[in-house]
């Protein structure tokens, strides 16, 4: 214990655990390196000297007079090096690093010796330029930092004969650079990831690499983590650049809800600083509602995730504000679209503050880039295979939206650390039509409605840090969403009116608490902890004063206990073993959830990764979509009648090869599923064909499998970066209603994807070409005219909406005005200007009695829904 405690005392003392240090000079005859001195001393006098070998290696010392005592000895080796000691008990001493002493060394060394030098600092494998990296030149103590293009600048004068630099940045192992006077002006230095055992680390780049999968070595998390400055992101969202990753669907760019590995978007589970987000849309999806200057990093967990996340069948997206701000930082972005604010501020050492809000700039329903987005043009010939085409008449409805974001952190003491976060979003539409022309007959026609979507989220963490192998945290945080939307429409032959009268609603409250204890020795990390939710949800879908679906949940808690051990064998093989218990209030029998993650580092660059889990989930979305295609999700709570809770069982085997610029990465997952909702809505017509039409909702329960492979390839090359994926996904469900219970294929899951991004650098200009394909994407038409559910033939009816493709391209100008720049960018969506059918829906059948022709003619009314058509967006932004 009191070799732990003298140790201990050494890791705190300044500078003593980060220096690595060159040797600063040949040692002369009479000359021993200080860690040897040490070691002499300790063999001669039987006492214990606590002391850093590495860091005391670099200097040298006289040798001393065996006669004297030991306090004198010490006084006297330790008189021309700037460290210091302190008895701690008899025989027991502690030597540390002495800052005031180094400065008074130098001040009276008689040494001049000129250090200019400059250059640029990359990431050995992405050559990504690194901003922020310190650069410390020594023995001095002097540092500086790396620029917004990781360039740097050192040009001081040191008090050493052979002065050395040191450039450290957090998560990369600390670089030497000896004997400067022989170096040549400018260099380039590149940095080696740290692969040492340590918590999660957040590193923020200049230039996102929107695929870059850096693997921690935390015993066995696979995780894809992007780190970025996200106004170089082609979208300026989060939410769309991870939808660039492997696995993830890229082709339905009118929602950003992520779908992974064919499992539904509500399956995901979405973090913000401890905040859990239920819905991440603005203006039906076009854009996600998270301000992307706001966040630092994020972690994609696809698949596989660790114990201490539960709630959720299929991943985990973990977002992040930066955590250390060491300078004043802001600006403001103005585009097509948003205003958009932000700032971080360091207010004192102890205070950091991160804010920011956006909003529209005008109605959105006004521009000319989105009318496409808002038209309805049937193709129902084509599509729907009937008979008669009709006309949707287009809206643009007076659409607004905004949200802020702040974080704040208190810092009292060095171990306790406070965060609390504030989150709310919110959007308004309000649509207006009338159309009086439908297959050149008479007709009436009109629409309105009005929709609120808004989000509520607060929360305060505290962490202490009992000691370096100790970790504790708990969460408190709260979630408030809400969906309303009324419509009134009409539509039909004037003596024959269709009207419709709709109103939904929904809300969730949840409350959260999170307690989360690490302890971490030598090669382990033990985590264990508690997790609480409580649940309220409302639903109501009402159609003509008629409740399709009505379902109010008193408030339903939920209790997870969580343990996991991640033990790294050798050099070479981790294993992490968890389980997670669960016990929910609807749901009698405890759930036990293992986890299983093996980790083997092959020597030749190669790492080879096994995953196992086993998820339960009991909030989840029953889906609603009206007659533009929009989709809402509905949030409802598993009763085991209606809504079944989901289970499950995910398989996962990685291997990735990685070389100095590019790396190459092969994925393969399995996924069983139980407890597959689906909502059908049968359309009943009455004889009378005066009256509306009645609707009856189906909820068939059943079960999933989706498998597949994810290859993914990346290369730089000097200032070209690019990346190619290629996904394939089988994603099939089975309902015991359905043709026995045989599988077949998802609806809006797509089988094939090629995804591809080119970057360049050049100076201040940054070009970015993006490009995704999609094979064709089986759908069901929602409305089934007088079909029962177990009369469906999946496999004869399932209808395919064309291939998917979209290509990018953006360009960026960089003005430097000292500490601040200017940036300038115009991108181009769907350049080639290709029309993406996202959806295709039968709403209405009715009969006109009164034709011309003296027969019955039945019309169809329906819509067929276009992706984002060529779209041009031009941005200014301030930024320091």
């Amino acid at each position: 214990m009191k070799n732990f405690y003298v140790i201990f005392l050494v890791l705190l003392s300044p500078l003593s655990a980060q220096l690595q240090i060159s040797k600063s000079s040949p040692l002369s005859k009479n000359k021993i390196q200080l860690d040897l001195a040490f070691k002499k001393l300790e063999g001669e006098r039987k006492i214990h000297l606590a002391f850093d070998p590495s860091l005391c290696s670099k200097y040298s010392v006289e040798s001393w007079d065996p006669h004297l005592s030991t306090d004198i000895i010490l006084e006297n080796i330790l008189k021309e090096v700037p460290f210091n000691f302190k008895q701690q008990e008899l025989t027991y001493y502690l030597i540390f690093f002495d800052t005031e002493k180094l400065k008074y060394l130098n001040n009276k060394s008689t040494y001049s010796t000129q250090v200019n030098l400059s250059g640029t600092i990359g990431d050995i494998h992405s050559k990504e330029s690194i901003i922020g990296a310190l650069i410390i030149l020594m023995p001095d103590g002097i540092t500086s930092e790396s620029d917004v293009n990781g360039n740097f600048k050192i040009k001081q004068t040191s008090k050493s004969a052979e002065p050395w630099i040191e450039i450290k940045y957090l998560g990369y192992q600390t670089q030497l650079i000896k004997n400067l006077q022989q170096l040549p002006s400018k260099i380039q230095v590149s940095l080696y990831p740290d692969i040492a055992l340590l918590p999660t680390i957040t590193i923020e780049s200049n230039r996102p690499i929107i695929n870059l999968e850096r693997i921690h070595d935390q015993l066995g998390e696979e995780r894809m983590n992007f780190q970025y400055k996200i106004q170089s992101n082609i979208y300026k969202d989060p939410m769309r650049l991870i939808q660039q990753s492997s696995g993830v669907d890229a082709t339905n760019d009118r929602s950003s809800g992520l779908q992974i590995r064919g499992s539904n978007a509500d399956e995901n589970l979405i973090k913000l600083n401890g905040l859990t987000l239920y819905s991440v849309d603005h203006f039906y999806g076009v854009f996600s509602n998270i301000n992307p200057y706001t966040i630092s990093s994020i972690e994609l967990y696809k698949t596989y995730f660790p114990v201490n996340y539960g709630g959720r069948a299929s991943s985990v997206i973990q977002m992040y504000s930066p955590s250390q701000i060491k300078s004043w930082s802001g600006g403001i972005d103005l585009n097509l679209i948003t205003a958009n604010a932000y700032i971080l501020a360091p207010i004192s050492k102890k205070i950091n503050f991160i804010a920011g809000a956006r909003t529209t700039t005008f109605n959105l329903g006004d521009s000319n880039n989105f009318n496409a987005l808002l038209q309805g043009n049937n193709k129902s010939e084509e599509l729907l295979k009937i008979s008669d085409s009709t006309e949707v008449t287009s809206i643009n409805p007076n659409y607004k939206f905004n949200d802020l974001f702040f974080k704040l952190d208190y810092f009292p003491i060095q171990k306790l650390k406070i965060y609390s976060s504030f989150f709310k979003s919110f959007d308004h539409v309000n649509s207006n039509y009338a159309s009086s022309r439908l297959n050149n007959s008479n007709v009436a026609g009109n629409f309105s409605e009005n929709s609120d979507w808004n989000s509520l989220l607060y929360n305060i963490e505290l962490s202490y840090h009992w000691n370096e192998n100790i970790y504790s945290k708990i969460n408190v945080a709260k979630s408030n969403y809400k969906f309303e939307q009324q419509i009134l429409s009409k539509a039909g032959p004037r003596t024959h009116i269709i009207i419709e009268n709709s109103n939904v609603i929904n809300q969730l409250i949840n409350n959260n608490i999170l307690l989360h204890n690490q302890f971490q020795h030598n090669n382990q990390k033990f985590v264990f902890g508690l997790e609480y939710n409580d649940y309220q949800t409302n639903v109501l879908n009402q159609f003509n004063r008629k409740i399709i679906f009505k379902d109010s949940t008193s408030v339903q808690y939920e209790i997870a206990g969580f343990v996991q051990d991640e033990i790294k064998i050798n050099k070479l093989l981790n294993i992490a073993p968890g389980i997670r218990v669960n016990k929910y209030e609807g749901s009698s029998p405890l759930e036990i959830a293992p986890r299983l993650s093996i980790n083997f580092q092959w020597p030749n660059h190669q790492m080879t990764t096994l995953n196992y889990g086993n998820y339960y989930q009991h909030l989840r979305q029953s889906l609603y979509e009206d007659r533009f295609g929009r989709e809402y999700n509905l949030w409802v709570q598993s009763d085991d009648i209606k809504f079944p809770k989901i289970v499950s069982n995910q398989f996962e085997l990685i291997h990735k090869f990685i070389q100095d610029n590019y790396s190459l990465k092969a994925e393969v997952y399995y996924k069983l599923l139980t407890g597959e909702v689906e909502n059908l809505i049968t359309v009943i017509h009455s004889k009378d064909f005066n009256e509306p039409p009645l609707l009856k909702t189906d909820l068939i329960k059943g079960k999933g499998r989706y498998y597949g492979i994810d290859l993914s390839y990346e290369q730089r090359i000097n200032r070209y970066q690019f990346y190619l994926i290629y996904s394939y996904n089988k994603s099939e469900n089975s309902f015991p209603i359905i043709e026995n219970g045989n599988y077949f294929q998802k609806a809006y899951a797509r089988t094939h994807q090629f995804k591809s991004n080119h970057t360049y650098h050049l100076e201040h200009w940054d070009f970015t070409i993006n490009t995704v394909y999609g094979s064709s994407l089986p759908y069901n038409d929602i409305f089934i005219t007088g079909t029962r559910p177990n009369d469906r033939k999946p496999k004869q009816q399932t209808k395919y909406l064309e291939d998917y493709f979209r290509f990018d391209f953006d360009t960026r100008f960089k003005w430097p005005l000292k500490k601040s720049r200017i940036e300038l960018g115009i991108s181009v969506l769907n350049l080639f200007d290709k029309s993406n059918t996202k959806y295709a829906q039968t709403l209405f059948t009715f009969s006109n009695q009164q034709s011309t022709t003296g027969k019955s003619e039945k019309f169809v009314v329906g819509a067929e829904i276009e992706g984002l058509r060529r779209t041009l967006n031009l941005s200014v932004g301030y930024h320091f």
